[in-house]
This record gives structure tokens, C-alpha cells and sequence, in this order.
């Protein structure tokens, strides 16, 4: 996968000319940082978020695929620049018994000390770490899509293919691995796209929405 290139896909991106999109892995502590950077530039459904939230928010959804399961990430990279990634995981529930010691401990810990600023998501993330609230869809729900995933795309790459073709990577190796589905979690805005590649949706909690396709 590393390296790995779509003959012939070229998209119009941020500067003039025709710009070759190469698909891999992450390099290095570098592109982790471009994956976490636009995780906090991409982030409720596109809008992006302050910059004062994104070391919390990068670490939260981006630090445990880098520390647990960094061959399942992938990234979209034209030139020296990260135009899209895939974070994902073949088996979720033995993903979050990892993710429990190794990456929520430690970050529960740092918040509490007060290592990252104080807001929302730091909240949100202490109230659900002391199980004083929960998540709105349970694990149960995806016992027939066992894999999930978490995708974005540089606002100047999408509408180009980008994150399908992300996605179709994501998809033909976890059928190589032989895993039966995959589910993820999304707002309403991406609901249509996904609804195209075969996801039907698995229940719904107002404006979120789960969402499982089988492999």
C-alpha cells in the first residue's frame, strides 16, 4: 500500500495545473501531524473547528490509530501535502479494549491535570470516560460491521474522488483480511454519499447517524 498510485487520476488542486494524488501510509511524525491538523480543519462536517481545540481533538480522534493500529490508516497525499486520510480498524471491539489502557487512560489523565485547555470536548470526553454519559448508539449495533472508519478530505479535494478512493483502498483490504462489514458515524451532510456506496443506515440520534455496509 505504501506509496500505492491511481494511474491516470488527476485532480484540479489548491495551485494551477494538474495535480497527481498518490495513495499510502503515513511517513512519519510529520504527516501524523498534516492527518491532525485536518482532522481540526475538517471537523463538524466540514466546517472546521478553533484553533485553541485542536490538540485535544487531534489526539482524541487521531492518537490512538497512530499509537494502536497505524496500518490502517491511509493517506491521500499530492505533492507534499495531505489532501485527505482514513483512520480506521478491522475489529472495534478489540480496538477499544486497547484503546482503553493505552490511549484514554493516559488522555483522561492529562485532561483531569489539566494539560489541555478546558471545553466542550474535554468535557464531553471526562463525562463519557466516568460513564456519566453515554454514547448514543451501542456497540451491539455493529456486531454485523465489526470494522469502522473516520475519513477526511481537504476542502480543496473534495468533489475530486479523493475520499472514495480512500475508501475503496480501506474496503479491498479489509476483505483481504476477511472482515464481514464495516460501520461508521457521521452527520446528516455526508449521509448521501455514503448512501451511494452501499451503507444504509442502522439508527439514528437526531443529526447523527450510524451507518454499516457489508464487505
Amino acid at each position: 500500500m505504501r506509496g500505492a498510485h491511481l494511474p491516470g487520476f488527476y485532480i484540479m488542486g489548491p495551485e494551477k495545473g494538474r495535480m497527481d494524488i498518490n495513495y499510502g501510509r503515513p511517513h512519519g511524525r510529520e504527516d501524523w501531524d498534516a492527518i491532525r491538523e485536518l482532522c481540526g480543519r475538517t471537523a463538524e462536517q466540514g466546517k472546521g473547528i478553533p484553533v485553541e481545540r485542536w490538540p485535544f481533538f487531534g489526539e482524541y480522534w487521531v492518537g490512538p490509530y497512530q499509537r494502536i493500529l497505524p496500518r490502517w490508516t491511509y493517506v491521500a497525499r499530492d505533492a507534499d501535502r495531505i489532501a485527505g486520510y482514513l483512520t480506521g480498524c478491522p475489529d472495534t471491539a478489540s480496538f477499544e479494549r486497547w484503546s482503553l489502557l493505552a490511549h484514554r487512560l493516559p488522555l483522561f489523565l492529562k485532561t483531569v491535570m489539566g494539560l489541555y485547555p478546558a471545553n466542550e470536548d474535554t468535557r464531553r470526553f471526562v463525562r463519557r470516560f466516568l460513564v456519566l454519559e453515554k454514547s448514543p448508539f451501542s456497540q451491539a449495533l455493529f456486531g454485523r460491521y465489526p470494522a469502522h472508519l473516520h475519513v477526511n478530505v481537504d476542502e480543496a479535494y473534495r468533489g475530486a474522488r479523493v475520499g472514495k478512493s480512500l475508501l475503496q483502498l480501506y474496503f479491498e483490504d479489509l476483505r483481504k483480511a476477511g472482515v464481514p462489514g464495516v460501520h461508521l458515524v457521521c452527520g446528516n451532510r455526508p449521509v448521501g454519499f455514503y448512501e451511494k456506496l452501499g451503507f444504509r443506515t442502522l439508527a439514528r440520534a437526531d443529526q447523527v447517524f450510524a451507518m454499516g455496509l457489508p464487505l
